[in-house]
């Protein structure tokens, strides 16, 4: 019986010992199992991450292949989509000074090359700004392009570290496994080009939920920059010298804007940019303009004065000047006035009067022109290449007109009222009347004087029929602004770009005054965390209706824009002729899209017909894309 326990005893040891060994066997099984799956799940996610990660990053990739090409471009061209005439330098260093825009343009004008040959000059210097603006993105030396994204606040992008560091945080929680680096190799399709045609990266996730070594992924993507010259479009291009007037229609190109009438202050001066009134424009002296295109829908207005504190006048106009009714310089004085303009209209008459030099490269007067000088100092008008006057020229007194070499002036009728007027038709110019009543005064270098029984022809350019049937912005264009902003006032809104130097601000409302415009600014920059106010600023201010700003002597840099009737400049001095300069500077990419938001109003594409957008060129191709296991 004892022996039966015993026997018993150790089958019960064996079974349970077996048991044992079998939970620990099968436990161990599944323990091994387990981790492994872990270890799948995670390199699966680790690999959809890197994807995630590419996906995100070429996307901003090929944003800046595409600022890149705006650069190139702008580089060649100005906003009305004529070649620029300057030598800036950079493509210079990169290939060689023939091919910098200035350069091309002389050697076609020339005839030193073709029209053909300009083109894929052209485009040769656009394919190496392009490659060479990716380079020092890519390269982390810090493009002259960049990104400007949203992240608590406007943030610049102009190098690929910066565009990590973006992603990590934009991807942060909505990705499983951490990015832990993108690095950049470039690469050159033939040794000898002097920028690298493309870039391999390595874009490395990393996962460590499992407390042991970390899950790695490596996404490799070879991108190719590519610049199709077939595909740029020249088709269209404008004549390479021909004037252009397409930003007289964008008003975000404007210094000053207007629909109503305009009063300058003694010694008002602008810098750059165009100035547009609805009604008349008037200086009572020392008016200085240095602008681009001018356009005023009734009388421009000079005023004189014999005041030593008043400024002689000064304007260029390197563009058009379109006045619809009259020109009018009043009163005698000594008071000189330099004017130069390139393309001028004046749909009424042209009362020139007093001391100052009158140049026109080209003049259509709808009206009659009447000259008179100042007591031995002449009226001197010089006519540089056409002027057509549909009515009469009148000369009183001390008054010259030169007509240049290879220049035209037609008139009806000339009147010589004194002797002690003059005209001087230099070598191959041509005059052309119906009549001249004094020919004594005709002082003839070679040029021909022809007298006819027909009056002009006023065949005008295209650009003026344009402006004269064109509709300039008003209130009446925009739907009311209602800001939704919470900061104080509530009547106006504002935006502000910290990515340039100087910063730059947009303020925008139905009516802005000097007091509102200052305690937003405050408010404003305060709740980025800056106080005060920076010096110098770019402030643009576009009011659907009206503005009113106190400025000393201090200088206005931005625009000032109303839709509505009324722009009054105040002094804040108390001294009228310590003078008031306004120095344009356009709004930056962002403020441009800040504005459409705010008001609705969107800017032309000038560029249309040129750049070639993203669904008809690939600027990045993409010629590897794989995982690779490290």
């Amino acid at each position: 019986m004892k022996m039966l326990k015993g026997t018993i005893m150790i089958t019960v040891v064996i079974i349970i010992s077996t048991l044992s060994l079998l939970i620990l066997t099968i436990t161990s099984a599944v323990v091994g199992s387990y981790k492994k799956s872990v270890d799948i799940l995670e390199k699966r996610d680790t690999s959809y991450a890197a994807e995630a990660y590419g996906e995100t990053f070429m996307y901003y990739i090929n944003r800046v292949a595409e600022l890149a090409l705006n650069y190139a471009v702008n580089y060649y061209f100005t906003q009305e989509g004529t070649l620029k005439h300057d030598v800036p330098g950079q493509v210079s260093l990169l290939l060689s000074p023939d091919y910098e825009p200035g350069n091309i343009f002389m050697n076609y004008i020339n005839k030193v090359i073709s029209k053909n040959q300009a083109w894929d000059m052209i485009k040769t210097g656009i394919e190496i700004l392009l490659k060479d603006q990716c380079y020092k993105f890519f390269s982390d030396a810090g493009s002259f392009i960049g990104l400007t994204v949203n992240a608590g606040g406007p943030i610049y992008i102009n190098r690929v570290s910066l565009l990590e560091n973006y992603i990590k945080v934009l991807l942060q929680g909505k990705v499983s496994s951490r990015l832990e680096s993108i690095q950049v190799e470039d690469w050159k399709l033939n040794p000898s080009n002097v920028l690298p045609d493309g870039y391999t990266f390595y874009i490395t996730s990393t996962e460590s939920s499992t407390g042991e070594s970390k899950v790695k992924r490596v996404l490799r993507i070879d991108c190719e920059i590519s610049f199709d010259k077939n595909n740029f479009d020249s088709g269209n291009m404008l004549s390479l010298n021909s004037p252009v007037a397409n930003s007289i229609f964008d008003i975000l190109n404007y210094a000053l804007y207007t629909n109503g009438s305009f009063i300058a202050n003694y010694n008002f001066a602008i810098n750059g940019g165009n100035l547009f009134t609805g009604g008349n424009f008037t200086s009572h002296g020392g008016l200085q303009l240095n602008i681009e295109n001018m356009a005023v829908k009734n009388n421009f207005h000079l005023g004189t004065t014999s005041n030593p504190l008043i400024f002689n006048d000064t304007i260029t106009v390197r563009g058009i000047t379109y006045i619809e009714r009259n020109f009018e310089r009043s009163g005698r004085t000594r008071k000189q006035l330099s004017l130069d303009m390139n393309k001028v209209f004046i749909g009424g008459n042209a009362y020139i009067k007093g001391k100052g030099e009158y140049i026109f490269k080209e003049l259509f007067v709808k009206g009659n022109v009447e000259l008179d000088g100042d007591v031995v100092q002449e009226a001197n008008v010089a006519i540089e290449n056409k002027a057509l006057v549909a009515g009469d020229i009148i000369m009183t007194s001390y008054s010259q007109i030169v007509v240049k070499s290879g220049a035209e002036l037609v008139c009806r009728n000339l009147y010589v009222m004194n002797s002690n007027n003059k005209i001087i038709l230099e070598n191959n110019s041509k005059l052309i009347v119906k009549s001249i009543s004094n020919l004594s005064v005709v002082e003839n270098r070679g040029g021909i004087l022809s007298i006819t029984n027909l009056d002009p022809s006023f065949d005008l350019p295209l650009v003026f029929k344009e402006l004269e049937n064109f509709k300039f912005l008003s209130a009446a264009d925009l739907p009311p602004i209602v800001p939704d902003d919470p900061i104080v006032p509530q009547s106006i809104d504002s935006a502000v770009d910290l990515t340039v130097a100087p910063p730059k601000a947009f303020v925008v409302g139905e009516n802005c005054n000097a007091g509102e415009i200052e305690t937003e600014l405050r408010n404003r920059f305060i709740s980025y965390g800056i106080s005060p106010v920076p010096k110098p600023l770019g402030l643009h201010v576009f009011a659907r209706n009206n503005i009113t700003v106190s400025v000393g002597t201090d200088i206005f840099n931005g625009q000032l824009i109303a839709l509505g009737n009324t722009l009054n400049i105040n002094s804040s001095s108390g001294n009228p002729f310590e003078g008031v300069k306004l120095e344009y500077s356009p709004p930056t990419l962002y403020l441009r899209e800040e504005l459409k938001n705010l008001t609705g109003y969107s800017a032309p594409n000038l560029f249309n017909s040129r750049l070639i957008s993203s669904s008809k060129t690939q600027l990045v191709k993409i010629k590897r894309w794989n995982m690779v296991i490290k």
